[in-house]
């Protein structure tokens, strides 16, 4: 007896219903990291994963209208084998409160060689020569007074306006009069571990959906 629908429900019935609020759950959390942050769903792959990913999978991609999605070949040791051949990241950040102006790129170039240099050295020792190495540049950065920052990749340049217009996608406006604030120069070290080779099947074009699987 389902004292919530006050009437007879079978063990499939009451399934179902667990299913559909987990389902939710998901799609709440879905929302919450993608439209709710200016991005639009359609545009993205759905890839499920875990013991019970392919059970949400569908019923997520047509809630949220995404058009594909990607089935891995073991999606129950994907975690795992993400694991190891996840390629090995420093991440090293520096506080510098830089005002955006003409000579930005100027002040912030020895920072960022700085800590290549560094990570450099690090990730040697651990056994990446710098042909295997990767480094991206970022900054933290906000309108001057604002409480917190957002990370932007043009860390030379018009900082200033790739910054207006991350502001504009993340919370729907952009003030561009405003003075424009370098909180913290950041940099992501990657020794880059070799990838395994992947095969890929054909698709399903079934009802709009397409599979595949690496």
């Amino acid at each position: 007896m389902s004292v919530a629908a006050k009437r007879r429900v079978t063990a499939t019935e009451a399934a179902y219903g667990v299913l559909a609020v987990v389902t939710s759950n998901m799609e709440r959390a879905l929302r919450h990291i993608s439209v709710e942050r200016g991005h639009d769903p359609r545009d993205f792959t759905l890839i499920p994963f875990g013991g019970a990913g392919g059970l949400h999978a569908v019923a997520l991609a047509r809630a949220l209208r995404i058009p594909r999605v990607l089935l891995p070949s073991s999606p129950g040791a994907l975690s795992a084998v993400g694991v190891l051949l996840a390629d090995v990241v420093k991440e090293q950040s520096r506080t510098v409160m830089i005002e955006v102006t003409a000579d930005t790129s100027r002040k912030l170039e020895p920072i960022f060689r700085e800590m290549e240099k560094q990570a450099t050295a690090v990730l040697r020792r651990e056994g990446f020569p710098e042909s295997k190495q990767r480094h991206e540049r970022s900054l933290a950065v906000r309108y001057k007074g604002q409480s917190f920052e957002l990370q932007i990749k043009t860390t030379s340049g018009k900082i200033a306006g790739a910054f207006h217009r991350a502001h504009q996608a993340r919370y729907g406006y952009a003030q561009q009069k405003n003075q424009v604030e370098i909180v913290s120069a950041r940099l992501k070290s990657s020794g880059l571990v070799e990838k395994l080779k992947t095969r890929v099947y054909p698709h399903s074009n079934s009802k709009g959906f397409c599979g595949r699987m690496i």
